[in-house]
């Protein structure tokens, strides 16, 4: 996820001018606070380093993200779904049927062709 106010692009700059004003080595115990954490880019960038990041926003989508991102720490392996026969969960949600429910019908162009005004989201 990207949008205007993203520190995406800049990574390698925060990283670099961390280092240059603190001479902190990446192997030390380092805690990294990323406020107005947005998609958490920056918090996911420095976990590689085993930084312990504190993640602040108040948009709820950003503490979904930065669970995600900072908290995991292994592979998700789905075992309750391969308990149910599912193995590869990939494979079967890319063969679900499809279903025109309240996304189709509320946020594409399809689903609101009756509108005045057709919606459409793009991710």
């Amino acid at each position: 996820m990207n949008y205007i106010g993203s520190k995406l692009s800049i990574l390698n700059y925060i990283d670099d001018t961390i280092q240059d004003f603190t001479n902190l080595k990446k192997d030390q115990n380092i805690i990294l606070c990323d406020i107005f954490a947005g998609t958490a880019c920056v918090g996911k960038y420095f976990k590689r380093y085993n930084y312990n990041i504190i993640s602040n926003d108040i948009q709820y989508y950003s503490y979904v993200l930065s669970k995600h991102y900072i908290e995991n720490n292994k592979r998700i392996e789905f075992n309750n779904l391969k308990n149910i026969g599912i193995e590869n969960v990939f494979k079967f949600l890319n063969y679900l049927q499809d279903k025109k429910g309240f996304i189709y019908n509320n946020y594409t162009k399809e689903g609101t062709q009756n509108r005045s005004i057709p919606k459409t989201i793009f991710y």
